[in-house]
């Protein structure tokens, strides 16, 4: 056949028709498959309606009865728990079992989502209660270690299977403090358990499942939330009660009454010490002394001569160093370190300290709200009347009744021993109360603990109980006053502080601080004008600026009330700005600080992220704090976040105080 262009046209035309019908068949056989496949899962899924079904109900089932096991579980009732949480495992792994059958509906467009979601949820479960049932086991075993002195209980005439701490035999208290020290290792795998009940529900696609199905997974996990921070707090503090207890050790504690009333850099003017030893859970020896027992012998025989710090020296007008002011960092502990070191050098009675412990009296006050009240030589302590009372018998009352001034705070030792005769006697119900007390002392720093073991140190450091300066890498800010020569006039001194930050045209950020000090009290036996030094400690780098407020000294030693100088010092891994001011009775007054941020803040700021640490001062009681930022660019997000209303701007205000250390994030 001759070639021509009229064939090539009619081949190619009959070629396109060939592919035109090839493509059209394709999509033909696709759509009957489609189609089939819509009905093959429809049908599927009908078939498997009702057994899916009973996987809801058992899965409910187990839920509910997961809740039981954790109500039971509080009141301590671990038995009860157990059972519950056993038919919770059954009824879930009995769930799990039964959706594995199901597999092919994985590939069922939405309802696979669904499936993989309480697939997910299922395993989250399951990790949960055998995270639960371990924490159960090891409680079980610790509360039946301790019910077996529960008949003693019954004898001193408490309820029922209700004990004390005095009624447990030397024995069990070693075996229970043994099982505690011992536990670390169970609770790491606890957390484990729970860590990866976390990763399972991470693996739902929230915006792919149906919302019944959410309402499941997002309390799920707010609740695997909690119970994982309560394991991270518990795995150290497992570690650290028994060692503070004197297990598997018995360990000998300095202890510091620092009050707060008067304030100094870790507490409060340390007007008495103790010794107190403690093994296998029990004090065995507790006495208490008068700071000038020791302070005075070392002060008047002439044998300790040290140089103490210049503020010291001008502010309290003394040309030497003694223990009752050896608390000078606001770094406990090397303040401990250096209270010990006086301590040793003052011929203190016991040669061996392992540890030390700082507490101020809002620390008792909030033991008296948990055991009640004291009474005493026909005067009831309360809460709310305790500085109050003991003040005036050490202060005053001591001269009237003809007390020696070297025994005038004995009772201060009797209070003491009074309050541990409570606790020790007090019913295992209201022991909770008493950690919960205690654990807010310790956050708040009112408790603070130093051991000379550097491993349980490290621990100490790693929960916040130390009392030491962070090492934070961000912006960092804490006020440091130290009362020199007030008496007791801080309890009566409204302090608040406010900080400002903001981009100027020098292209550095600014900061100024001011501290304003309003003095309530009046010149009596107890309070009079505010004499303090205060240091300022920023990040280390900062440069100072300017400065007011500051003063040479008070009224009566500079009737002129001359500016004073701004020391700068670097100590500490900060930099700090340093002034005294005095503040008469009825009068308020400011100091404050402006300087520029070093460069390593700035840069973080430039790369979208700002972290600023504010730290409360050990012995505080919460001064007000307010901050307004402005960084020159845009706030995407912030922690904790302003009121809704200041959003969208550049500049973040905050109204907090310093109960207890303040962190803040914000995002660009």
């Amino acid at each position: 056949m001759k070639f021509s262009a009229t064939n090539f046209i009619d081949l190619f035309q009959r070629k396109k028709t060939k592919q035109k019908r090839k493509i059209f068949l394709f999509l033909k056989i696709f759509l009957y498959l489609f189609l089939v496949f819509i009905v093959f899962s429809l049908v599927l899924s009908l078939f498997y309606y009702s057994a899916i079904r009973n996987i809801y109900d058992l899965a409910i089932m187990g839920k509910a009865d997961l809740e039981k096991a954790v109500s039971y579980a509080k009141n301590f009732d671990f038995e009860k728990a157990g059972i519950f949480l056993t038919s919770a495992e059954d009824n879930l792994v009995d769930a799990k079992e039964k959706i594995e059958r199901f597999k092919v509906l994985k590939v069922i467009p939405w309802v696979g989502e669904q499936y993989n979601a309480v697939d997910n949820l299922l395993a989250s479960s399951l990790e949960t209660i055998s995270s639960l049932s371990d924490i159960f086991i090891l409680a079980k075993e610790i509360k039946a270690t301790a019910e077996e002195v529960g008949v003693l209980a019954e004898e001193v005439a408490l309820p029922k299977k209700e004990m004390t701490f005095a009624g447990i035999t030397p024995e069990k208290k070693r075996e229970i403090l043994k099982k505690l020290f011992e536990s670390p290792p169970r609770l790491v795998g606890a957390k484990a358990k729970i860590d990866l009940a976390l990763l399972s529900l991470e693996r739902i696609k929230e915006e792919k499942v149906a919302n019944v199905i959410l309402e499941a997974v997002r309390p799920m996990r707010e609740t695997l939330l909690v119970l994982r921070e309560s394991l991270v707090r518990a795995i150290p503090a497992a570690e650290i009660i028994p060692q503070i207890a004197g297990y598997p050790e018995p360990k000998t504690y300095l202890f510091l009454l620092q009050n707060n009333d008067e304030l100094r850099p870790t507490g409060g003017f340390i007007g008495t010490f103790g010794i107190v030893k403690v093994a296998d859970g029990k004090i065995t020896f507790f006495k208490t002394y008068n700071i000038y027992e020791i302070d005075g012998p070392a002060e008047n025989e002439g044998f300790l001569k040290v140089e103490p710090p210049w503020q010291i020296k001008k502010y309290l007008r003394v040309n030497r160093w003694f223990m009752r002011d050896a608390n000078w960092s606001p770094d406990f502990p090397e303040s401990a370190r250096k209270v010990e070191w006086f301590y040793h050098e003052e011929r203190g009675p016991e040669k061996k300290i392992d540890a030390v412990v700082a507490v101020t009296p809002d620390f008792i006050e909030n033991l008296l709200r948990q055991i009640g009240n004291i009474e005493m030589n026909g005067e009831i302590f309360t809460p709310d009347n305790l500085m109050d009372v003991l003040q005036y018998k050490v202060e005053q009352e001591y001269y009237e009744k003809g007390i020696p001034e070297i025994r005038r705070k004995d009772i201060v030792g009797e209070l003491a021993n009074k309050i541990f005769e409570r606790l020790i006697n007090l019913p295992s119900s209201e022991w909770l109360g008493v950690l919960r007390n205690v654990e807010k002392s310790l956050a708040e720093k009112h408790l603070l603990l130093y051991s000379k073991s550097p491993e349980l140190q490290g621990l100490i450091e790693e929960e916040g109980w130390a009392g030491k300066v962070k090492d934070f890498d961000g912006n960092y800010l804490l006020v440091v006053d130290a009362n020199l020569a007030s008496l007791k006039t801080d309890r009566v001194v409204d302090k608040k502080i406010d900080y400002s930050l903001w981009l100027a045209s020098d292209g550095k950020y600014h900061v100024k601080v001011v501290i304003t000090y309003k003095n309530n009290g009046w010149f009596d036996w107890k309070t009079t004008r505010y004499r303090t030094y205060t240091r300022v400690y920023v990040p280390e780098g900062s440069i100072l600026v300017k400065g007011d407020g500051m003063m040479e000294n008070d009224k009566t030693l500079d009737p002129l009330r001359r500016p004073g100088q701004i020391e700068v010092k670097n100590e500490l891994g900060k930099t700090y700005f340093g002034a005294f001011i005095s503040v008469e009775p009825k009068e308020t007054r400011s100091l404050s600080f402006e300087y520029i941020l070093p460069e390593k803040v700035k840069k973080q700021i430039e790369g979208g992220l700002y972290k600023f640490f504010v730290q409360k001062q050990v012995g505080t009681f919460g001064h007000p704090l307010t901050l307004n930022l402005n960084f020159g660019k845009k706030i995407k997000s912030a922690s904790p976040a302003e009121r809704q209303e200041e959003w969208g701007d550049e500049i973040y205000k905050l109204q907090t105080d310093l109960r207890v250390d303040r962190e803040i994030e914000i995002k660009f």
